[in-house]
């Protein structure tokens, strides 16, 4: 997912643009390729004996290939043919919706993680959001919750800091509030063996 970062920041246009790979691009994916067979409800999480992805998984994996090279094709066909001035034409009711519903289903999907609760049964956001309030008195991981709730909390103090005027004419760049709240949790976890202790999840080992 780092390569069309690279691209765009060589052949791009537009320097406030962020382009990769995000969730709502990733629920339209998912969606788009809904038709295929043994795919609803696996993650590519389970591995064969041998590690390798399962072969619905290879499956989900070849057909996104395909699917991002047909998008990018008409991409490049659209900018050849000035073709920009149709997203003017697009209804505002219809991208609110579909942002404000993406939203909610991602927040759905990572609340069991925020809470330390990460069985959560597959299902729609109704059918979550039920288990969770239901089980919530059983949160395995409170360390883990402890932790969301920290971030949670950073986060709104340093949006606050970003929006309040005074630091705004003082600051000579917002703050990155994402990174820093990373930067953060990744020396708390380290220097406090948070997964070693506490049983708190990590990414471990990037290949």
């Amino acid at each position: 997912s780092i390569w069309p970062q690279i691209a765009y920041t060589i052949f791009g246009t537009c320097r406030v643009l962020g382009p990769g790979v995000n969730a709502p691009i990733s629920l339209l994916m998912v969606d788009a390729l809904n038709f295929l067979p043994d795919i609803n409800g696996t993650d590519c999480s389970d591995r064969t004996a041998a590690g390798g992805y399962t072969p619905d998984c290879m499956q989900f994996i070849e057909y996104s290939m395909l699917l991002a090279l047909v998008v990018s094709v008409l991409y490049i066909i659209m900018a050849v043919l000035q073709l920009g001035v149709i997203t003017a034409f697009m209804p505002e009711p219809a991208l609110s919706g579909f942002t404000s519903g993406a939203a909610i289903v991602i927040v759905t999907s990572q609340l069991k993680h925020f809470i330390g609760m990460p069985n959560v049964p597959r299902g729609g956001v109704p059918q979550t959001i039920v288990y969770i309030f239901s089980n919530f008195g059983t949160v395995p991981n409170v360390a883990t919750f402890l932790m969301g709730l920290f971030s949670l909390a950073v986060l709104i103090v340093l949006k606050a800091v970003n929006m309040h005027p005074k630091m705004k004419a003082k600051l000579p760049i917002p703050i990155p509030e994402q990174l820093e709240i990373l930067i953060i949790e990744i020396l708390i976890s380290l220097g406090g063996d948070l997964n070693g202790n506490y049983g708190v999840p990590i990414v471990g080992t990037v290949p």
